[in-house]
């Protein structure tokens, strides 16, 4: 009865062991290191804003970090303006997908994306002769996951006087 009790101390040595092993295999789970709450402008570096002063060529966008390197990822971004553009420009080249909206005011984008260094990782978009003044949103999702969304306001100075 003795060894009997002994093996029966090593089973959840065993089970345990057996736990660490298969959690060693699965996939690494991402978390953000650093991401800005607030969209990005562009002037001679990117500052964090929530408004956008409208400026035919101004870009904006949005900056994120990993804490962990990965090879690959896929990021979807969903861009939706106050009112439809005069247009989306032109049909993104590379692994880059583009779905409009029939209202035309929402633009989905996904990609396919190597992180620069493994861990960072963004997108911009510039402001094109006729698009909406007003409240803009964009959400973006890593592998299927909401990640964050940011909320910014583009306004003309010429209509606020």
């Amino acid at each position: 009865m003795r060894g009997q009790s002994e093996k029966m101390k090593l089973i959840p040595l065993f089970l345990l062991a057996g736990m660490l092993a298969v959690s060693g295999c699965a996939k690494k789970v991402l978390s953000l290191m650093k991401v800005d709450d607030r969209i990005l402008i562009a002037s001679s570096e990117f500052l964090p804003s929530e408004k956008i002063k409208y400026q035919v060529g101004k870009e904006y966008g949005w900056k994120m970090v990993l804490k962990n390197e990965v090879k690959t990822i896929k990021v979807t971004e969903t861009l939706t303006l106050p009112g439809a553009p005069k247009t989306w420009g032109p049909e993104p080249v590379g692994s880059r997908k583009r779905e409009i909206s029939s209202d035309l005011k929402t633009c989905i984008t996904t990609d396919v994306i190597n992180p620069a260094d493994g861990k960072t990782f963004s997108s911009y978009w510039s402001i094109a002769k006729g698009d909406p003044i007003g409240d803009y949103k964009v959400d973006v999702s890593i592998n299927g996951k909401h990640i964050q969304t940011f909320n910014f306001n583009i306004y003309d100075s010429s209509l606020t006087n």
